[in-house]
């Protein structure tokens, strides 16, 4: 399918876009007048997809939106990058953290990103998608160097194996978030055929036994849903997953893939109750790894 968008700044154009974006079985996607201002230091405001989160759920009096599941399976697939007919490689962005600031509004993380196997000598743009938000224009014209680095101008032969440029010549992103939060963005060639996605967690929530490893990326503003994101974990076996929210348990048994990778949801929200922290643990036979998860009302806030 080829789908052309005249405009992609309003409340449809986005939301067409980024249904595009989810979905693994378009094939080309062209975007007329998604553009903004440049700017060169940047502050972020198929055929087969990975297997559906497996949900555990505090309150099941009240199930998820099936709009809800859809927006996390494609925030799993964005966070994957599977080989897709927009990115038949699985190319995925790079990012490198080299500078922290204090700002009025809190800390700020300084990346630069590559996007390595990308081919050069082309333009790009750069969007980004923050939880609870539409997808944005971050960077109107974006160049790559041999290494990847996004660059806002066409690498000179000096920075072309360069690592790094000067700052008037690179793209930083500047980056606030709170603990948790994942910043996505995806590097779009000019003729709309190749799109690299990636995904950053400033401030993770994380915990790790031995070979095991699992990550929470909050999914909604104020904690409704988070993604767990594992790995490391023994090839196809029962991983246990339990979560206390408000005093009400929940438990579940779900299967690590033939990589050792597990992805899950928790929606810790419980009726009657407007904050809290959930406790997770997540137990195999080899592992323990425990999380907790703000939720609700003054939960977020910018580390």
């Amino acid at each position: 399918m080829n789908v052309i968008l005249f405009g992609a700044t309003g409340m449809v154009g986005q939301g067409v876009l980024r249904e595009c974006l989810l979905r693994s079985t378009f094939i080309n996607v062209a975007v007329l007048m998604f553009v903004m201002a440049p700017a060169v230091h940047a502050q972020s405001p198929a055929p087969k997809d990975p297997a559906p989160a497996a949900n555990l759920q505090g309150d099941k009096s009240h199930p998820p939106a099936p709009e809800t599941l859809k927006l996390l399976q494609g925030m799993t697939n964005w966070d994957h990058a599977p080989a897709m007919p927009l990115n038949p490689q699985g190319l995925h962005l790079r990012f490198a953290q080299f500078d922290k600031r204090k700002t009025a509004n809190g800390n700020a993380v300084v990346y630069r990103a590559y996007a390595s196997g990308a081919p050069t000598g082309q333009r790009y743009s750069l969007v980004s998608w923050t939880v609870g938000e539409p997808l944005q224009s971050v960077v109107a014209e974006v160049w790559l160097n041999e290494r990847g680095l996004l660059m806002c101008s066409k690498p000179t032969s000096e920075q072309q194996n360069a690592d790094s440029v000067s700052e008037h010549d690179e793209i930083n992103l500047v980056i606030q978030a709170g603990k948790g939060e994942p910043k996505r963005f995806a590097l779009v060639s000019e003729d709309q055929k190749l799109l690299v996605p990636g995904t950053l967690v400033p401030y993770p929530i994380e915990a790790k036994d031995k070979a095991c490893s699992v990550q929470a990326l909050l999914a909604s503003p104020h904690g409704e849903a988070f993604l767990l994101q594992g790995s490391g974990f023994p090839r196809q076996t029962t991983v246990n997953v339990e979560s206390i929210s408000a005093g009400e348990r929940q438990t579940g048994n779900f299967q690590s893939s033939v990589t050792g990778e597990l992805t899950a949801t928790v929606f810790p929200f419980v009726e009657g109750k407007d904050s809290g922290v959930a406790e997770v643990h997540l137990s195999t036979p080899d592992c323990k790894l425990d999380l907790k998860l703000p939720w609700g009302k003054d939960s977020y806030h910018i580390e």
